[in-house]
């Protein structure tokens, strides 16, 4: 990958597109937590023909002592747990669901700075986080994967395939 056109960037996913996924995965997030909207932001990554976003979420305590991992990549700037990159909760979007980010005209400055601080970390941790996506989409995806790893984590992962079949059928 080289160029603008091939970095990774933010993205808005629609509330009408999580909450028809919620009917077949019903662990999708939602875009709002306790009445405040809280925007699903993320990245995309291309997996098997579609485009997956991958969500991330606020640091919480327990992450300090996180590792990367196939199911978690840890977006960090100048050594700063700023949020988890959750590849286990990732979604197969279609184009129409989905939004760029607009990072240069956020009125609130301080989630600006964060924002600009994810997307550097994320770019400084593309080829990772890519190759990170395929391997988990791909030993999720593995019909009869019985390696003690995969069936650990499988529970709190998603069923890519399925989502793919929903995705393919939805319509707006």
């Amino acid at each position: 990958m080289n160029g603008e056109k091939d970095r990774l960037k933010l993205y808005y996913v629609t509330d009408r597109y999580t909450d028809y996924l919620r009917k077949f995965e019903k662990h999708v997030w939602m875009n709002s937590d306790k009445g405040q909207q809280r925007p699903y932001v993320g990245i995309v990554i291309l997996l098997n023909g579609h485009r997956f976003y991958a969500p991330l979420t606020s640091p919480k305590p327990k992450h300090a002592r996180w590792k990367d991992s196939l199911t978690a990549i840890r977006i960090e700037y100048k050594n700063e747990l700023l949020a988890i990159l959750s590849l286990n909760n990732m979604i197969p979007v279609p184009d129409s669901e989905i939004s760029l980010v607009d990072i240069k005209n956020c009125s609130d400055k301080n989630y600006k700075n964060l924002l600009d601080k994810e997307i550097i970390a994320i770019r400084h941790k593309q080829n990772k986080i890519i190759r990170t996506a395929n391997n988990l989409y791909n030993e999720i995806s593995r019909v009869n994967n019985d390696k003690a790893f995969i069936q650990k984590i499988r529970p709190v992962c998603f069923d890519f395939k399925i989502l793919e079949i929903k995705c393919d059928a939805y319509k707006e």
